[in-house]
């Protein structure tokens, strides 16, 4: 008898010996690699997982293993993202079960380029968009931490999260359009997407915007987002570029401005656009235009540009009504006049009302 009890003392010994040496130090094994990796595959199929040894921790609050590898790898055919670590919590009674399951996966990555992440997706989701994306895209990365839950059957949950940061970014559309560093913040949790602290510089404009939102409704895309700039002073080939072509009958020679919109719209799986709302306030610091035809038998002193300074305006857009309302402003002659305006638009109906004050 007595040797039976020393030998459960000493197995019972063993037993708080060997579960502290898990819950401090922790082992290194291959033995959970094809689990997890069949577990990953189960996100998407077209993955292939290399790993390393993992590191397995015991966490005796929770009666579960924690385990970690370092360095693992992302193939598919020969494009390779490399990942920062894997982590996984296991429960202990899944060890002694006909079924291993794994109740959640923590991915990190390290800093992968945007262009192989779109080749990789273009190699299991062909469609139009991704493709001109891909052409479009010269250059970027992100990081991203991935979030994944399995259910009780070790069934993958439709809760997963996925957010990190998008650096240095480009795009070029045909040199005319181009998006340069676009850096951003992102969060994105089953069919809802959001952006924080955006900034880019469009034909080297810069611009900003504090959140952009982006919600799934299976039929449309919904989005909703605010952006900003600071005082803009175009040059000439900015403003040859971005504004004459939709306001030629200017003919503009200088713009300073500076502007915030809130805005919402709805779009679909082919680029179709509706219901958009917004609402812009507009700082117009100057605005000069060198068009002055016919003006001569009105201001008999008039100078060979017209200029707009200070002006306040407030575009709003809904549907197919529209207001625009300002005041700022106005040198035709020697002396600086001041003008009020309003300009209505509801359906195809417009209506026009201003005071000058010369």
């Amino acid at each position: 008898m007595k040797i039976v009890i020393r030998i459960l003392t000493s197995l019972f010994f063993l037993l708080i010996i060997f579960f502290g040496y898990l819950s401090l130090i922790g082992i290194e094994t291959k033995k959970f690699n094809n689990q997890i990796s069949n577990k990953i595959k189960e996100f998407d199929q077209h993955f292939d997982i290399e790993l390393k040894k993992i590191k397995i921790i015991f966490n005796p609050i929770d009666f579960k293993f924690s385990t970690k590898t370092i360095g693992p790898k992302i193939i598919n055919k020969d494009i390779i993202l490399d990942l920062e670590s894997i982590k996984a919590q296991i429960p202990v009674k899944s060890l002694f079960s006909d079924k291993f399951i794994i109740e959640n996966l923590e991915i990190s990555t390290k800093p992968l380029e945007v262009k192989k992440i779109t080749s990789l997706v273009r190699s299991f989701k062909q469609n139009t968009e991704l493709y001109f994306f891909e052409k479009f895209l010269k250059k970027g990365f992100l990081i991203a931490n991935i979030k994944i839950e399995f259910d009780e059957n070790g069934k993958l949950k439709n809760n997963y999260k996925i957010d990190g940061i998008v650096r240095d970014v480009k795009i070029d559309i045909f040199k005319k359009l181009i998006i340069d560093n676009i850096n951003l913040k992102f969060d994105l949790a089953k069919n809802n997407l959001n952006l924080k602290n955006i900034k880019f510089a469009l034909n080297k404009v810069e611009f900003s915007s504090k959140e952009l939102v982006v919600k799934n409704d299976k039929k449309h895309y919904l989005i909703n987002g605010q952006v900003e700039n600071e005082i803009i002073d175009l040059t000439q080939d900015q403003l040859d570029s971005f504004i004459k072509p939709y306001l030629f009958n200017l003919d503009l020679t200088k713009l300073k401005f500076s502007s915030n919109s809130k805005f919402s719209f709805k779009i679909n799986d082919k680029l179709k656009f509706r219901d958009l709302v917004f609402e812009t306030k507009l700082r117009l610091n100057e605005m000069t235009s060198s068009k002055v035809n016919g003006l001569k038998r009105i201001f008999p002193e008039l100078s060979n540009s017209i200029k707009f300074l200070n002006h306040e305006l407030t575009i709003v857009s809904k549907k197919n009504n529209l207001s625009i309302d300002g005041l700022g402003d106005i040198l035709l002659q020697k002396q600086n006049d001041n003008i009020k305006y309003s300009i209505k638009k509801i359906n195809d109906v417009y209506s026009f009302s201003s005071s000058l004050k010369i």
